[in-house]
């Protein structure tokens, strides 16, 4: 009998107790008989480690490989490159707090073992929370997809962990984005793959106004730096990603 893949889960966490065992029991509860979860926890001083160390227990018993650590991180991405170096499966999926996998969702990797030794990532479709509506990304990847954010939701990848790169704490927030668009450059559009099945649902929730507009300066400096766009094309994509913000925080009012 051929043995599922090994699926590492890393989910990144501080101080959200209250929302910590849902996410957890997400993960456990899933009907796939090959996973690894670790859980990076940033220090908490809530009782998260207590939560923690419950479902530790909880997850052995249920056959689950847990892993878990909480000592202070430099950041969210400085936490999941911890949670990279934990990983032994054969392939890695972020999925913090707040984010739900849906059911059944790791089955799909089943079929993992037939494809091309090309692909170094898998995704699929994302459901938003806040408008339960399901996103199909792009089937292909190309430069100008990343233009204006993020063309793929992080937590609808999975990374091969023998090629996955750390993600560079330079960029505080889309880490992810540049991390997904120098796999491109480097190894072209046939290490991705699209599988048409919801990975989780994603809330859009915890982000303030201040780190969206750290964000699109990040994406400014991304477009200039990497991408090779000139420094006027980067400072108008800018423009019109800040105009396009206020439009919105104009029309919600």
């Amino acid at each position: 009998m051929q043995t599922n893949p090994l699926i590492s889960i890393v989910t990144v966490c501080y101080n959200v107790a209250s929302e910590l065992p849902e996410t957890i029991e997400s993960i456990i509860n899933q009907d796939y008989n090959n996973i690894e979860y670790i859980i990076i926890d940033g220090g908490s001083s809530d009782n998260s480690v207590e939560i923690i160390k419950h479902y530790e227990q909880v997850a052995k018993q249920k056959g689950v490989y847990f892993k878990w650590i909480s000592e202070p991180d430099n950041g969210i991405y400085d936490a999941m490159n911890k949670g990279i170096e934990l990983a032994t499966g054969q392939w890695v999926n972020f999925m913090n707090v707040g984010d739900l996998p849906s059911s059944g969702y790791l089955s799909t990797m089943e079929s993992l073992t037939d494809i091309s030794s090309e692909v170094n990532i898998v995704y699929g479709n994302t459901r938003i929370l806040q408008f339960n509506k399901l996103v199909i990304p792009p089937k292909h990847l190309k430069k100008q997809s990343f233009y204006y954010q993020m063309p793929l939701c992080h937590q609808s990848i999975f990374y091969k962990v023998s090629s996955i790169k750390k993600y560079n704490p330079k960029f505080s927030i889309i880490a992810d984005e540049v991390g997904i668009y120098e796999e491109l450059i480097n190894n072209g559009s046939n290490s991705f793959l699209y599988l048409p099945f919801e990975v989780c649902t994603y809330s859009l929730g915890g982000v303030s106004e201040e780190q969206i507009y750290t964000m699109y300066k990040q994406q400014q400096l991304f477009l200039v730096n990497i991408v090779g766009l000139t420094s006027v094309i980067g400072l108008l994509i800018y423009k019109y990603l800040v105009l396009k913000r206020k439009l919105y925080l104009w029309l919600v009012k």
